[in-house]
């Protein structure tokens, strides 16, 4: 948790590096680890033993139902409560820390901007009295461009705590997230937008791991940046300009696991 204006997750539809496929490069083999590529127009195959024959797992897994459940996955179990109540009050202490941080240097930068006020009133007058030197005037200079700096950055920090809007409450985040992600699924049945999707959910997802031997028959783990989700839930159009998201993503970004699901 270091500087507050990281780049965060803001997840806008990408107009660049579109993906034909909706989980192309997030797809894992849970026998060898290496990824699940495309394989004819509808499957995945381990590329391990497709194309290096270093695995033993032949499953192939069908595209289409495999987007579904890891999407209804996404939706429905892997941004819980729990995981929503922790990263509000982390975020709540964060917030704290930071305001803490930002009183300390602007109580700074006013005693510093009443030294230069003091010290350029005693240098205005040596310039009234004549003593109009090169150095004199440098002094001034130097002074006068300090004291517009430390004005700036106080009135930037006094609009970035009063701009700095409360979360949502757990079930409202929840709601917008579980609403978001409807709305991709919907993107999904448009051809011409499906690239841009799978720009957003290869942000969205960390991975999807395949188990061909399971007992039950074959599984595959869907696991999410628990961040990652929380940033997409509260993404504005304002988070690219420093708006919550861009706050959130930095809070976010320690001491959340990546949480996963058993399909």
């Amino acid at each position: 948790m270091n500087a507050r204006k990281r780049t965060t997750t803001s997840l806008p539809l990408a107009q660049g590096n579109r993906k034909k496929h909706l989980l192309s490069g997030l797809i894992r083999c849970g026998c060898c680890g290496s990824n699940y590529t495309i394989s004819g127009k509808d499957y995945y195959r381990c590329a391990g033993q497709k194309e290096r024959g270093t695995c033993d797992n032949r499953l192939s897994v069908r595209k289409g139902p495999l987007e579904e459940a890891s999407l209804t996955a996404i939706q429905h179990r892997l941004l819980t409560e729990d995981h929503v109540r922790l990263f509000i009050a982390e975020y709540e202490r964060e917030a704290t820390r930071l305001a803490r941080i930002d009183s300390h240097e602007a109580d700074t930068a006013r005693i510093r901007l009443q030294q230069l006020e003091r010290e350029l009133g005693n240098l205005h007058e040596n310039l009234l009295a004549g003593i109009a030197s090169p150095a004199l005037r440098q002094m001034i200079d130097e002074r006068e461009t300090e004291k517009a700096r430390l004005i700036l950055r106080n009135a930037t920090v006094d609009r970035g705590v009063a701009s700095q809007p409360p979360l949502p409450t757990p079930f409202v985040l929840q709601a917008q997230f579980r609403a978001r992600i409807a709305a991709l699924r919907t993107t999904l049945e448009d051809p011409a937008v499906r690239g841009q999707a799978a720009s957003i959910m290869s942000r969205l997802i960390e991975s999807v791991t395949i188990y061909p031997d399971e007992p039950g028959g074959p599984a595959a783990e869907v696991a999410a940046s628990v961040a990652s989700l929380m940033a997409y839930a509260l993404n504005d159009n304002a988070a690219r300009e420093g708006g919550v998201s861009s706050s959130i993503a930095v809070v976010a970004g320690a001491g959340f696991e990546p949480a996963a699901f058993r399909l």
